[in-house]
C-alpha cells in the first residue's frame, strides 16, 4: 500500500472516530439526581376548598402554576380515612387490602389484623431505600413477609414510623407540622430518606366538628395553604428543585347531611354488633357493617331492616353488595352492610341525643353518586409537568405515580396508568 493511500485510510478512520465521539457527547443521557418524594395526605379536603377561596390562598395557586393537579380524586368506598390511605399506598381496592374501617382487627380470629399487602414504603425498603412515615396509622405493622426479609445482596432500607397522633394541639399544630416538614427536607438533603409520607388531620377534624362550609373550615384550609407555601419556599432554599417532588392528596371530602336514621328504631342494638364511623363521629356515620351475636339470626336481622324500607338507607347482605363498590370479596366484611344515601347519616348509639355530641360533617358515602366526597391531587417537582390540569383520577391511581418517581416496580394493582401518565414530564 502506498503511503498516500495509508494516510487517506487512517485519516478516514480518525474522522469516523471523532464523529462517533461527537455523537455520543451530543446525545449523552442527561444526569438526573436521585429523586425524592414527599407525600402529604390531608384529611377531609374537597376540591372546592381551593376554588371557592382562591383569592385568600397562596400555596395551592403556586402548586397549580408550577406543577400539576387533577380535576378531582375519586375515593374508594367507603370514603373514610383508613380504606383510602391504604388504597393510595397500594393501588388496591378495600376488598384486596381488607381495610374497611379505622381499625386493624381480624374479625375471624379476634386479634390484630396485618393485611397481606405491601404499601409503597415497604416496597421502597425492599429496594434498599429509607422511608419516613408519620401519623399514617399502620406504618407500625410488619407488612414485609418472611421471603422479603431473607438475606439479599442488597441491604434493606430503614423505616422511620410514627403512628397516628391523637393529641394535636390546635394552637401549636401549624408550627409543629411545619417543623416536621422542614426536618423531612433536611433528611432529603442529607440523603437520610428517599420517601416521606405524612398525614395532616386538622381539616378533617374541623370539618367534622363545624361542617365543611363553616368559617372554621375556611380558616383551617388557609392555614394548611400557608404551610404548603412555606414548604415550597424552603424546598427552594435547600436547592432541592431538581430532586424533590411534593405530592398533596386527600383521602375523602366532607358533607353536612340533614336527616338522621336512628338505627335503634329498626333493630335491637343489643342483638347485634355494629362497626360504624370513626373517632370523631362517636357511633355515627354513613357506612356500617352489622353482625348478629347469634349468626343464625343474620337473615332475620337483614329481613327486618330491608323489609321496613327505611328512607335514606340501603341494606345489603354481603353477597348482594354491588360489584362497583369493591368491598364484598374479603373475609373481613361482615354479613350485613348498610349505607346512607347522601343527605342522611346513621346513628347507631343508644345514648340520648345530645347536641354537643352531634358531629356536623360526615363522609363515607359512595363517591360516584356524591361529588362532595371527592378529594384533591396537586403535585410539583422535577418529575411533573408545569401548569397542567388533568382529569378525574381514582384513589388507587396514585400508587403507580409513586412507583414511577421512586423507580420501584409496582406490584399488581387496580390503578390505571392511562389516567395519570400525562402528569409526568416524561414517561
Amino acid at each position: 500500500m502506498k503511503k498516500s493511500q495509508f494516510l487517506i485510510i487512517a485519516g478516514f478512520f480518525m474522522l469516523m472516530f471523532f464523529i462517533v465521539v461527537g455523537l455520543f457527547a451530543a446525545y449523552k443521557v442527561p444526569y438526573e439526581p436521585k429523586q425524592r418524594l414527599l407525600v402529604i395526605m390531608v384529611g377531609g379536603f374537597r376540591p372546592d376548598y381551593v376554588t371557592r377561596d382562591q383569592g385568600n390562598l397562596i400555596g395551592f395557586p403556586r402548586m397549580r402554576y408550577e406543577g400539576v393537579r387533577a380535576e378531582s380524586v375519586i375515593p374508594v368506598f367507603p370514603s373514610d380515612s383508613y380504606p383510602n390511605w391504604y388504597s393510595a399506598a397500594t393501588g388496591l381496592y378495600p376488598e384486596s387490602t381488607g381495610i374497611f374501617h379505622r381499625r386493624f382487627f381480624n374479625r375471624t380470629t379476634n386479634d390484630l389484623l396485618i393485611p397481606k399487602i405491601e404499601p409503597i414504603w415497604a416496597r421502597a425498603i425492599r429496594k434498599g431505600l429509607n422511608a419516613t412515615v408519620l401519623y399514617w396509622d399502620g406504618c407500625q405493622l410488619d407488612f414485609l413477609d418472611d421471603a422479603s426479609k431473607a438475606p439479599r445482596d442488597k441491604k434493606m432500607g430503614i423505616l422511620t414510623c410514627v403512628p397516628i397522633k391523637e393529641d394535636w394541639n390546635s394552637s401549636s399544630v401549624f408550627r409543629e407540622f411545619t417543623r416536621t416538614l422542614y426536618s423531612i427536607l433536611d433528611d432529603f438533603v442529607r440523603d437520610r430518606t428517599s420517601l416521606a409520607m405524612i398525614y395532616y388531620p386538622i381539616i378533617d377534624v374541623i370539618g367534622h366538628k363545624y361542617g365543611p362550609d363553616s368559617e372554621e373550615t375556611y380558616n383551617a384550609v388557609r392555614d394548611f395553604d400557608l404551610i404548603i407555601y412555606n414548604l415550597l419556599n424552603h424546598l427552594d432554599r435547600r436547592q432541592l428543585q431538581s430532586s424533590a417532588n411534593v405530592y398533596v392528596l386527600s383521602d375523602h371530602g366532607m358533607s353536612t347531611p340533614k336527616h338522621k336514621i336512628k338505627l335503634g328504631n329498626y333493630v335491637n342494638l343489643h342483638e347485634v354488633k355494629v362497626l360504624i364511623g370513626d373517632r370523631y363521629a362517636r357511633g355515627k356515620g354513613t357506612f356500617a357493617m352489622i353482625t348478629p351475636h347469634n349468626q343464625s339470626f343474620t337473615d332475620v336481622i337483614y329481613n327486618s331492616l330491608h323489609g321496613q324500607e327505611i328512607e335514606g338507607l340501603h341494606v345489603y347482605l354481603k353477597e348482594e353488595v354491588p360489584f362497583g363498590f369493591h368491598v364484598k370479596h374479603n373475609d373481613q366484611v361482615w354479613p350485613i352492610i348498610i349505607r346512607a344515601h347522601p343527605d342522611y347519616y346513621i346513628d347507631a348509639t343508644e345514648h340520648p341525643d345530645l347536641k354537643d355530641m352531634e358531629p356536623v360533617g360526615f363522609h363515607g358515602y359512595f363517591s360516584h353518586e356524591f361529588d362532595e366526597m371527592r378529594g384533591i391531587m396537586y403535585a410539583v417537582g422535577p418529575k411533573f409537568k408545569r401548569s397542567f390540569k388533568g382529569g378525574h383520577i381514582e384513589q388507587v391511581d396514585h400508587y403507580q405515580l409513586f412507583c414511577h418517581i421512586m423507580k420501584i416496580r409496582a406490584k399488581p394493582n387496580n390503578g390505571s396508568w392511562v389516567r395519570v401518565r400525562d402528569f409526568i414530564e416524561t414517561y
